[in-house]
């Protein structure tokens, strides 16, 4: 994609371009905030509703409702993972969203930097969504995309039902589900 292409998508002069963002890839990049906005909004609305995971999960899939809404979010989606650049520029803004996140979760419900909840909730949602939303990208939008992030957190979420267990060994298994040569 080259910086005129990015200019005629945008309907907007080179000099515009360059003035609010400082590379190309941010400009392409940037059509994703409003989606992680919708997201980050929806999540703090729902999140004193039940424990993080449930709100983050119906946070993403909300936003993703609501972004595939518009049309060609198919091509941005395949250029941002079929383009190296795009890809570390769009999983930089994941990144950020990410934080965003943890942070909101410590926040609101006063977790401190020590507990490790916020940090694996939002990575485990972010995670899921991503996998889901490159899945989708890179076979041409074949599958739903809403079908594939619900499939993904289902996924994710088989592996948090035992998040209430008490752990009691530093590899997170279970005294009486090691095997004898642990």
């Amino acid at each position: 994609m080259t910086v005129d292409d990015i200019v005629a998508t945008e309907h907007t002069s080179r000099s515009s371009c360059f003035r609010y963002f400082g590379t190309k890839e941010e400009a392409v990049v940037s059509r994703l905030d409003e989606f992680g906005a919708f997201c980050r909004d929806r999540f703090g609305e729902l999140l004193m509703e039940d424990e993080p995971w449930f709100p983050l999960s119906r946070s993403v899939l909300s936003a993703a409702r609501q972004y595939l809404g518009e049309t060609q979010r198919l091509d941005l989606m395949e250029l941002l993972w079929e383009t190296p650049a795009l890809r570390r520029a769009t999983a930089q803004k994941f990144e950020e969203w990410r934080s965003a996140f943890e942070s909101t979760m410590r926040e609101r419900l006063g977790h401190p930097e020590s507990d490790l909840l916020p940090g694996l909730v939002a990575y485990s949602v972010i995670g899921a969504a991503t996998v889901a939303t490159g899945g989708w990208a890179r076979t041409g939008g074949q599958d739903d995309l809403i079908d594939l992030i619900d499939r993904s957190l289902a996924i994710e979420w088989r592996g948090w039902s035992g998040a209430n267990l008490v752990l009691d060994s530093p590899s997170g298994v279970p005294q009486d589900q090691r095997g004898a040569d642990s």
